[in-house]
């Protein structure tokens, strides 16, 4: 008598191109508020922007609301992501900060980041 034996399904890939259509969940961090020349300063830096596919020389517009700010990636942009290749920046110095935020120098503020937007609130 034969044994039949069970051949195991193939199991399937992922293309890499799909990984990269995807959304990847946001990144969220907390980052204080800080100082330069007497204005509000928001720094952001690294790999929370590197990680979500935001590069150097990408641009974007800052949308400012009531308690929220956002930036959009959008080619024809007015701000520009500085930095360099390995560790993209985005730096905004402005007391516009403090009161959109409703918040004051070190105070942190949350931040999520997608590969489109970046959000900061209190």
């Amino acid at each position: 008598m034969k044994t039949k034996t069970k051949q195991a399904k193939p199991q399937a890939t992922i293309s890499p191109i799909f990984h990269k259509a995807v959304e990847q969940p946001p990144k969220t961090a907390l980052r204080k508020l800080g100082l330069n020349k007497g204005k509000t300063r928001l720094w952001i830096e690294g790999k929370i922007l590197s990680d979500s596919n935001w590069k150097r020389g990408d641009a974007f517009d800052v949308i400012w609301l009531d308690g929220v700010l956002r930036y959009i990636k959008n080619p024809n942009g007015s701000r520009k992501v500085a930095g360099t290749e390995a560790r993209p920046v985005i730096d905004t110095n402005t007391d516009k900060l403090a009161s959109t935020l409703h918040a004051s120098t070190g105070e942190k503020v949350n931040i999520t980041v997608t590969s489109q937007s970046i959000t900061i609130q209190k």
